[in-house]
């Protein structure tokens, strides 16, 4: 490849790179991984360019502010010298509840502590308005999965047991209609005064009912086997 083909890839590279780092961290650096790009270099060039935008936006809106308010009230205004200079002040602070005086204010702090951050303590984070969006996105595809959930496992109703037979690898089968919260392989199962090990468990249709549900392999412990943590099943 041509040096200008590699620097060029280099610099869309970490373009890509400055952008993708407005995205939840886990996220971000896994990207950035992919591309061979210095994330916190990549998280501190975006806080330069954030903080210059903000400060160059803070300014501009702020004299057009200043210039139309000083038009529009404080020279017309009746008073004295001293009045004026109060609704001067009040002209600086209506500055920050304005769309201009937000934004900018929020580009400053943003990347500045993005520069502070990746400096200090070598970290990054990603722009909180973003974050939050697909933080609610991630919830509402939580909760509409376990509305879906709740719809395919049907009412709740008591575990059925099967005993195995003599010529099964397992010694009971816990049928249920709820994931069993702490149920897994490397954890025993107290049960009718003996100890069993989770040697398996899946989920499906049940053809019985129509509904999902949870089904749990047991296997009784030998006497000499380690119990290390145990959850009791009544």
């Amino acid at each position: 490849m041509a040096p200008i083909g590699k620097i060029s890839m280099i610099v869309m590279s970490f373009l890509l790179s400055v952008i993708l780092s407005l995205l939840p961290e886990r996220i971000y650096f896994k990207m950035t991984q992919r591309y061979n790009i210095n994330h916190i270099s990549a998280s501190l060039a975006l806080g330069i360019i954030l903080s210059v935008s903000g400060f160059f936006l803070f300014f501009t809106c702020y004299n057009q502010h200043l210039y139309s308010f000083t038009e529009d009230v404080i020279l017309r205004m009746p008073g004295t010298v001293g009045d004026k200079m109060h609704a001067g002040v009040l002209t600086f602070i209506s500055f920050f509840f304005t769309s201009g005086g937000i934004i900018s204010c929020y580009l400053i702090g943003q990347g500045l502590s993005r520069i502070v951050t990746a400096i200090v303590v070598q970290g990054t984070f990603g722009d909180p308005i973003i974050v939050s969006v697909i933080w609610l996105y991630q919830q509402g595809q939580m909760l509409l999965g376990s509305r879906e959930q709740k719809k395919l496992e049907g009412p709740s109703i008591p575990d059925r047991i099967q005993h195995g037979g003599a010529d099964d690898a397992w010694d009971y089968l816990i049928i249920s209609a709820r994931m069993k919260e702490n149920w897994s392989s490397s954890v025993s199962l107290k049960f009718k005064d003996d100890f069993y090990w989770i040697i398996d468990s899946y989920e499906k249709i049940d053809p019985a009912s129509g509904f999902l549900r949870y089904f749990y392999v047991l296997k009784k412990m030998a006497e000499n086997e380690i119990i290390r943590t145990f959850v009791e099943y009544d």
